[in-house]
């Protein structure tokens, strides 16, 4: 949890020698580096609050190990400790809040605002023996991937969030296919985008409908966030599911 959290935020921490107090001078952002004003720092068992000012700055007394929570309309709520301040330093660390997307789904950090990824229907062909599962045209959708990341707003329980099983899958073409036949073997058009291997996804839990997801830098291709094994031909009960759930949410890394 604390290196995702460090990838979302700033966090100024300054320290005097002299005899002035000692403070904690602090910097709240979103996920595009923009001050967020009007947030509301609430210090754990200390009365009173803070709030942001223009340059999303705030000040306080350095009190120990304690916690501070962060909050704004329309943001995830984040809480952090806050340690003893070595007087002989002065550090950053991030501070971000994310902004709480417009609509549940999955939605990738774009350079300036989210993208949302909408559901592909995913088709099934057989031919012969083999069977392949994939979706019909990639995602005109173009997200960075250096990393990638990805902010999951849902209402499902945390429990069938995990049953969903939500991986990140890099797709191939598949045009043609040969397949076994009595006479040797015949061609079977296919013409999906199917998986072609699975890619590491890390997965934060921010508050009780909001994931924080992140991949390791991925390579220019077509990718799709998974669900249920979908693109998995052996998978059992797929015809079973309704077809909004026959869906994965693809896009393309330029």
């Amino acid at each position: 949890m604390t290196r995702l959290l460090a990838i979302l935020g700033t966090l100024h921490l300054a320290a005097c020698t002299c005899s002035q107090p000692v403070v904690i001078v602090g910097q709240v952002i979103d996920l595009w580096g923009d001050p967020v004003e009007g947030a509301t720092i609430t210090v754990e068992e200390v009365d009173g609050t803070l709030t942001t000012d223009g340059e999303g700055t705030f000040t306080l007394p350095m009190l120990g190990d304690v916690m501070i929570t962060i909050e704004k309309e329309g943001f995830v709520t984040r809480t952090d400790p806050i340690e003893p301040l070595d007087t002989t330093k002065s550090w950053r660390e991030p501070f971000e809040i994310v902004p709480i997307p417009p609509q549940e789904g999955f939605h990738a950090i774009g350079p300036s605002g989210y993208d949302h990824l909408e559901g592909l229907a995913v088709r099934t062909v057989s031919g012969g023996t083999r069977t392949w599962r994939g979706v019909a045209a990639p995602s005109e959708v173009e997200v960075e991937g250096d990393p990638l990341r990805v902010i999951f707003r849902t209402s499902l329980t945390e429990a069938q969030v995990e049953a969903a099983g939500i991986a990140l899958h890099r797709l191939e073409r598949v045009d043609k296919a040969e397949v076994p036949a009595i006479d040797g073997s015949t061609e079977v058009t296919v013409d999906l985008w199917v998986s072609a291997v699975t890619v590491p996804l890390q997965f934060l839990k921010l508050d009780d409908r909001t994931w924080a997801m992140k991949s390791e830098e991925l390579a220019r291709g077509t990718y799709a966030l998974v669900t249920r094994n979908l693109l998995d031909p052996a998978a059992e009960g797929f015809d079973e599911l309704a077809p909004e759930l026959r869906q994965v949410h693809a896009f393309t890394v330029p």
